[in-house]
């Protein structure tokens, strides 16, 4: 499992440095980061990974949000949301789908127990 490619998308550098080093810390070997949701969908609708992390306030026009949504479209892939924003209204609208939410700040093992769950729910 931790060969699966993870697409993680954060704006912030220091939030995306350390959910960066948690992953690598737990051996996963294959993380692309982005730090907008266009470059997050551009390269997931050519390269599709196995799982995205991306926060649902990202820089740009295109958001974590509506990146996930034209992402999701068309490859399903499941996608953990990070966000310090109240996520109620985007778990109520993701609910059909194979998504996760995690509010900041978070824990390291919350992070993992989430990613594996998905990828568990991907393989």
């Amino acid at each position: 499992m931790k060969n699966k490619k993870v697409f993680l998308a954060e704006d912030d550098v220091i939030i995306q440095m350390d959910l960066n080093n948690i992953l690598v810390e737990d051996g996963f070997k294959n993380i692309s980061v982005f730090n907008d949701g266009n470059s997050l969908a551009e390269a997931a609708l050519t390269q599709p990974p196995d799982l995205i992390i991306a926060d649902i306030k990202l820089a740009h026009k295109t958001n974590g949000l509506n990146s996930a949504q034209i992402i999701w479209d068309k490859l399903q892939i499941p996608i953990l949301f990070i966000s310090a924003l109240d996520m109620s209204k985007y778990k109520q609208l993701y609910a059909n789908q194979n998504c996760s939410f995690i509010s900041k700040p978070y824990k390291s093992s919350e992070v993992l127990n989430k990613v594996y769950s998905l990828l568990g729910n991907n393989s």
